[in-house]
Parts: structure tokens; C-alpha cells; sequence
């Protein structure tokens, strides 16, 4: 039922609310990646590459 999808998709929607722009979203992204010690405009470039 929609009411089960809704509750298996709950999680993954409210984690990617947060991200609301560009900027945020390749900084996620960015940090998925081994970013231990790198600044947050390395995690950018990281991500757009």
C-alpha cells in the first residue's frame, strides 16, 4: 500500500530534505568520498569532477 512505501521511503526523504542547494549537495557528496583533513572547496571540486 502507499501507506508501506511511504514508510520505507520516510528515511531517505528526510536525510536529503537538508540538502536544499547546489552548493550543499557537493559538499555531500564530497564527503562521501576519503575526506579526512579536506577543506570544504576540495569536496566541491571533488564532486563536480
Amino acid at each position: 500500500t502507499d501507506n508501506k512505501m511511504m514508510d520505507l521511503l520516510r528515511p531517505s526523504l528526510e536525510e536529503a530534505f537538508v540538502i536544499q542547494n547546489q552548493q550543499v549537495a557537493l559538499d555531500y557528496i564530497g564527503k562521501r568520498g576519503s575526506t579526512m583533513g579536506v577543506t570544504k572547496e576540495k569536496r566541491i571540486r571533488y564532486a563536480k569532477e
